[in-house]
Formats: structure tokens, sequence, C-alpha cells
């Protein structure tokens, strides 16, 4: 990351910078109430040779946000949708999904079997491949 040069302008009460540009990290305070941007200077480093930084309190009430990092993933659970780290660094499993799909083979009758799946589509797809059919009459999450 490279840092603007800022030059500060004077306005009432106020020194201001441009912040258009400038790359940081959103962080939440240890009260879990305030939120920050941290900007990283990765010119001027400390006298043990970090980099130094500034957290801005943000008191912005619709700031336009770009997620460039992939670690950021969308979750959903219990119909509530967050933000988060993604399901490796959370420690999370993905979960197998078995479809029970029943089939009309027009030469035999209909016939019944499970299939691991991601999705119920994906299963009619597999189970229609897999036995020719051009029709698959039902599937059902199990």
């Amino acid at each position: 990351m490279k840092l603007k040069a800022f030059s500060d302008k004077e306005y009432e009460f106020t020194k201001v910078k441009d912040a258009k540009g400038v790359e940081g990290f959103i962080l939440r305070g240890f009260d879990s109430k305030k939120y920050y941007f941290r900007v990283y200077d990765k010119v001027n480093l400390d006298s043990n040779g970090r980099w130094t930084f500034i957290d801005y309190p943000i008191y912005h009430s619709d700031l336009d946000v770009k997620i460039t990092g992939e670690a950021a993933f969308y979750h959903k659970k219990d119909g509530t949708a967050y933000l988060d780290h993604s399901p490796a660094t959370l420690g999370m499993k993905k979960v197998e999904k078995f479809f029970e799909v029943t089939y009309d083979n027009k030469a035999r009758s209909e016939g019944r079997v499970t299939v691991k799946a991601e999705s119920e589509q994906d299963a009619v797809n597999k189970v229609k491949e897999k036995f020719k059919l051009s029709k698959v009459i039902i599937v059902k999450g199990i």
C-alpha cells in the first residue's frame, strides 16, 4: 500500500485531509461499540522498525467501501446475514448434502437413489447423467 501525500486544509474548528483512494482496515474497538479505520504508514517506521499507523474513529454515516482482500465472506445463519472471516479461518467444515431422487426410467418402473450433491439441481443432473434420463420426478433433501 502506498500512502498519498496529504496536504492539510484548514477549516473552521478543524484541519481536513482528502481520504479518497486511501487503503486501510476497518477495526472494531475493544468495547465493540466503536469502529476505526486504520491506515498504516509503510514508509515512516517507528524506532523498532515497525510500520506506524493511525486509527481514525469512524463518524461517517454512509461511507462507500470496497472489499479488496480475500479473507472476507458473507455468512447467513438463522435468517441473519453478516460479514466475517473465511470459513477456513473460523475452522468451519463444509457440510455434505444428500438428496433422495425418485425417477422414472421408462424401461423399468420408478427408481430411487440417494445422491451426494451441492444442490437439488446438481442432484437432478447427476441422476439424469448416470441413468441417461430426460426427466426426474422428485428431489428431496435428507
